[in-house]
């Protein structure tokens, strides 16, 4: 039998990559993380959490601004996850451009599982198959760039 390699061209959009992100934040990462905190950079370019005004006016249909697409339309917002193994905020921000990044990333090999493994996963997320756990490994991809808890 022979095998043949196809690949396809899939569009994500912004509504999608907010359905991943509340799938992590409602259910995926919440083993390995207590809180999240809504930041924006600020005129010198530092990462600091939205005001509360600022914070109403992301928010959609009662719910925090990462249920909002236009919340991620560019790079000057995004989150930031606490690590409470290291009692501290983890460094990287998670924003749009981590979460591509993250989608075309090959993380490292795990142990005793398929290299396809996270080719699989990006599968399910674009064709809108996922389940919590491919919400977790997105996030941690575009954190950690490899799975790191799970």
């Amino acid at each position: 039998m022979r095998a043949f390699n196809v690949s396809t061209e899939q569009t994500v959009t912004d509504e999608l990559i907010a359905e991943w992100v509340i799938t992590a934040f409602e259910g995926g990462i919440t083993y390995w993380t207590e809180d999240v905190e809504c930041v924006e950079r600020d005129e010198n370019g530092d990462w600091k959490g939205v005001n509360p005004e600022r914070y109403e006016s992301f928010r959609k249909d009662g719910c925090g601004p990462y249920t909002n697409p236009d919340f991620w339309e560019n790079d000057s917002r995004g989150y930031r996850i606490y690590d409470p193994y290291e009692e501290a905020w983890i460094p990287k921000v998670l924003t749009l451009a981590s979460l591509l990044k993250a989608l075309k990333h090959q993380p490292k090999e795990r142990k005793g599982i398929s290299n396809n493994w996270f080719k699989k996963v990006v599968s399910r997320l674009v064709s809108e198959q996922y389940d919590a756990a491919d919400a977790d490994t997105i996030v941690q991809v575009a954190i950690f760039n490899e799975v790191v808890y799970g």
